[in-house]
């Protein structure tokens, strides 16, 4: 009886001692399994801050471009505005030139009063040249915002263009990332398993 006893407590002792060691195998195993995992997942939120800084840029660029876009319907607007009161002028230009040529035909035989009359058409008319001049400065003027407007636009473009590109780079490594994840994910489980 007393050997049973010492069988039994020999093989109890044996049997912890063997789950002891079988403990600690695993521990190791899923501690390396964790440092990896931990690993993985410091690239991922490290990838994810940088693909959220590249978003937050580009979302800025197609404000920018929003707003460039706006301006530049803002000149388009005044553009037309000028326009408009250009062919106003030259109208009004017309308008003054025939009546220079009614006021001739009445006056023909007044030297007197033709000489004022002409002098008050020449100062009209200088008054219009005036008047296209600065119609055509101010036209000039709002010709340059645009283009300079367009340039923005187009410079805008680029560097949206270069984001997406430089966005795309990063998607062949988020995939390399994933898979390794899995791979982690699934040495996680299987070790899981086993305990």
């Amino acid at each position: 009886m007393n050997f049973k006893k010492v069988l039994l407590i020999a093989a109890t002792v044996g049997m912890f001692f063997s789950a002891g060691i079988g403990i600690k195998t695993m521990a190791e195993d899923s501690w390396n399994g964790h440092g990896h995992v931990q690993a993985i997942n410091n690239d991922i939120d490290t990838l994810r801050e940088r693909i959220g800084n590249k978003n937050i840029t580009i979302r800025d660029l197609y404000v920018n471009l929003g707003n460039v876009q706006r301006d530049l319907n803002d000149k388009k607007g005044q553009l037309d505005v000028l326009t408009n009161q250009l062919s106003q002028v030259n109208q009004e230009k017309n308008q003054l030139s025939n009546n220079n040529n009614t006021l001739s035909d009445q006056l023909a035989g007044k030297n007197n009063e033709l000489q004022l009359k002409q002098q008050e058409i020449e100062a009209k008319i200088q008054e219009v040249q005036d008047k296209i001049k600065e119609g055509n400065d101010k036209v000039s003027a709002k010709q340059a915002e645009l283009d300079q407007a367009n340039q923005t636009i187009s410079t805008l473009n680029a560097k949206v263009l270069d984001l997406q590109t430089e966005q795309s780079k990063f998607d062949p490594a988020l995939n390399d990332i994933k898979q390794a994840r899995e791979k982690a994910d699934q040495a996680v489980h299987e070790t899981a398993g086993n305990k």
